[in-house]
């Protein structure tokens, strides 16, 4: 009798003593988008889970004429060293920001600092 409620005990007590894992949301990294001919720059929040993120949709209602366009893309608020994030635009990589490579001018086709339509790309960061 002793034995079992021994090891009731030694069972419950392990049960308590074990750490839970706590659901923790995904580190947040901002970026900076601008626009250096109009003057125009936003920032957008994205998830550090390496899924892809819509342009579109993280932009939602801040577009003119049905389209966003930026020159140049800035990685301003990253939760460690480490931090990566990939701009990708019709499944090709259009940019790359990191800790260590924080600014990229944008372009796809044409000369440098030509405004690119970012409407339809995705960006996914990880950390």
């Amino acid at each position: 009798m002793k034995l079992q409620v021994l090891l009731a005990f030694c069972a419950f007590a392990t049960a308590t003593f074990i750490p839970h894992k706590e659901h923790t949301p995904p580190h947040t990294v901002t970026i900076l988008f601008s626009e250096e001919k109009s003057g125009h720059n936003f920032h957008v929040n994205i998830p550090a889970d390496q899924r892809a993120y819509n342009v579109h949709n993280l932009f939602h209602g801040v577009h003119q004429g049905g389209a966003l366009f930026a020159t140049s893309a800035q990685l301003t608020n990253s939760p460690s060293q480490g931090t990566s994030c990939v701009i990708s635009f019709e499944g090709r990589k259009l940019a790359m920001l990191s800790t260590e490579h924080s600014f990229t001018w944008l372009y796809e086709k044409g000369p440098r600092h030509s405004p690119v339509n970012i409407d339809h790309a995705t960006i996914s960061c990880r950390s």
